[in-house]
């Protein structure tokens, strides 16, 4: 079995100061149960400034501008590119009784660009994957196309910016108006408007998950892998804070500013979808929803699998199938949680084995004409292979008392529903 290994180092003027040296490594596994891919990647190249697109075989492109930022998006073949400009920005802070510090969020203005200074942009291009990456002063900045989607990394540093706070912005011309939508926990999603009346930092709100803007031909949805705060500044905008450094205290008790910044990675996914096949909803909605399409790419990026890769007789790869006694639920219907639970000993169970405790949420997504009709049903003995003497019963979220025995295996939940049960092992 042959292993290739692909080392790619791109150092930056402003972060090669700083002693930041970027690298991207490509590992590829050679053997008769992997697939061919011939040499990956295919090319590797380090450019000077000049535009660069990236195509997916499902027809998906992304553009970027001769800085290495996202330019334009394509959804497939058949659609037009769509502009969608990435910028960097930074607030300065506010200063006077009421000031920007660790609680509070106090610009002292709208966002002016970053100079960018000189650049050095490595593109990579392959089977699985291709990318972009550009070394900025403050970020290094990534940009990974999929068949799934966009991927965006951002390292960032800001260790010597004083009184400074950057966000990414996206600049679009989706008519979203005054309204954009962010989640409030990864499970609902608010709609949210902007009033120019009040103060620009009283428009941000905190992005547990998910944000986006829609008119009536796209929606462009910002995933996001870490809690942040963002907003929608202006119709067809949109943008996510990155990092703030602040010299002041706020007077709200810490005592000092925000002055122990490291370098931190940030992990988004970007998806433009068409808004053709889905039904609008009403426009006096409070909430709104993600596409089955987007739902999915938020749990991947939020809850990624760990690929399980075993040895044996001399054969490194990874088990062909898992669970194939256990039946799947329909797509919306997650297992929240999955508990053992020693407090709490069943009637006519086996000793040693404590009783299981789980909850069962039913996740309400964007109804499309492309999406299968979904009933919320869930046959809790075939989804954890349970014996037919095994009772269930109805619990408390909490999970600490039993509560009355489901009388059916097949348990319903409604779209935005979250049920909760104890089982006998």
């Amino acid at each position: 079995m042959g292993l290739k290994v692909y080392t790619i180092h791109s150092v930056n003027s402003a972060a090669e100061s700083r002693g930041v040296t970027y690298a991207k490594i490509t590992i590829m596994t050679h053997s008769p149960f992997s697939l061919s891919l011939g040499e990956y990647p295919n090319q590797v190249e380090f450019t000077t400034p000049k535009e660069v697109s990236l195509h997916m075989a499902n027809g998906a492109g992304v553009a970027f501008s001769n800085q290495g930022l996202l330019k334009s998006m394509t959804i497939d073949s058949n659609s037009p590119s769509v502009p969608i400009h990435l910028e960097f920005l930074k607030y300065g802070a506010k200063m006077g009784p009421d000031r920007s510090g660790a609680y509070l969020f106090m610009p002292d203005g709208p966002a002016v660009p970053l100079l960018l200074g000189n650049l050095t942009t490595l593109v990579s291009r392959g089977e699985l994957e291709s990318s972009v990456s550009t070394g900025l002063p403050f970020v290094i900045h990534e940009n990974i196309m999929r068949e799934d989607g966009l991927e965006i990394r951002n390292l960032v540093d800001i260790g010597d910016m004083d009184n400074t706070e950057i966000v990414m912005r996206f600049n679009t011309k989706i008519t979203n108006g005054e309204f954009f939508y962010t989640d409030l926990n990864g499970f609902q999603v608010i709609k949210r408007q902007r009033f120019s009346k009040i103060p620009l930092q009283a428009n941000y709100y905190p992005v547990p998950s998910s944000m986006f803007i829609e008119d009536e031909t796209f929606r462009l949805t910002l995933l996001t892998a870490q809690s942040l705060g963002g907003s929608s500044l202006k119709s067809g905008q949109m943008e996510i804070m990155q990092d703030r450094r602040l010299k002041q205290d706020d007077n709200r008790g810490l005592g000092q500013g925000v002055l122990d910044n490291r370098p931190i990675m940030h992990i988004f996914k970007l998806v433009l979808e068409l808004r053709e096949p889905c039904v609008n909803l009403d426009q006096q909605h409070p909430s709104g929803f993600l596409t089955t399409n987007t739902h999915w790419q938020l749990m991947a990026l939020t809850y990624p699998m760990d690929k399980l890769v075993f040895h044996e007789n001399e054969w490194v790869g990874m088990v062909p199938t898992f669970g194939e006694n256990h039946e799947a639920t329909e797509k919306g219907i997650e297992v929240a949680i999955l508990r053992d639970l020693p407090h709490l000993p069943m009637p006519k169970s086996i000793p040693g084995r404590n009783s299981l405790g789980i909850v069962l949420r039913r996740i309400r997504v964007e109804k499309c004409s492309t999406d299968p009709n979904l009933e919320g049903t869930v046959n809790i003995r075939r989804l954890l292979s349970l014996d037919d003497g095994k009772d269930i019963y109805s619990a408390p979220f909490s999970l600490l008392k039993r509560e009355a025995v489901v009388p059916s295996d097949e348990v319903v939940l409604c779209p935005m529903e979250v049920k909760a049960f104890i089982i006998g092992r």
